[in-house]
């Protein structure tokens, strides 16, 4: 069975649709820090990474599409005890059900858009400084006519 090849949308698109998600991201009031785009610090930090380049799902006739942008939000910290680790996993998925209710107008060009948790929060790696990364996965559709 052949594979079906995903048709990336603009890079100009998506590098906009990266920037509105920071943005989005950075006007939530109750974060511990500024949202960066793939840099966290040493020992702490919140961070966008792109898990898939926004890609056409649906063509339609008039030359619009539907396209899908996949992201996770990553918080690092040091972590002492196992209530830490949790609060860290609750506010991730606060911050990804505050998204799904907290909708911005989209960027220019995008008609509409939602957002999903793919996953719920969780702890992904430790470092030997004692620093940890905790992540949500995100999911965007948007449409563009």
């Amino acid at each position: 069975m052949a594979e079906r090849i995903r048709e990336l949308v603009s890079v100009t698109q998506n590098a906009d649709i990266e920037r509105a998600v920071v943005a989005w991201l950075n006007s939530y009031e109750s974060k511990p820090c500024r949202v960066d785009y793939g840099f966290l610090g040493k020992n702490s930090g919140l961070a966008v990474g792109t898990i898939q380049s926004a890609f056409k799902v649906r063509k339609y006739i008039n030359g619009g599409y539907l396209a899908q942008y996949q992201f996770e939000l990553v918080y690092r910290l040091i972590a002492s005890n196992a209530d830490e680790r949790i609060t860290a996993d609750e506010l991730l998925n606060t911050i990804g059900e505050w998204m799904e209710n907290n909708i911005p107008a989209p960027p220019a060009g995008v008609n509409r858009w939602k957002i999903n948790r793919t996953t719920g929060a969780a702890h992904i790696t430790s470092y030997d400084n004692g620093a940890e990364d905790h992540a949500i996965q995100m999911t965007i559709f948007y449409e563009v006519i």
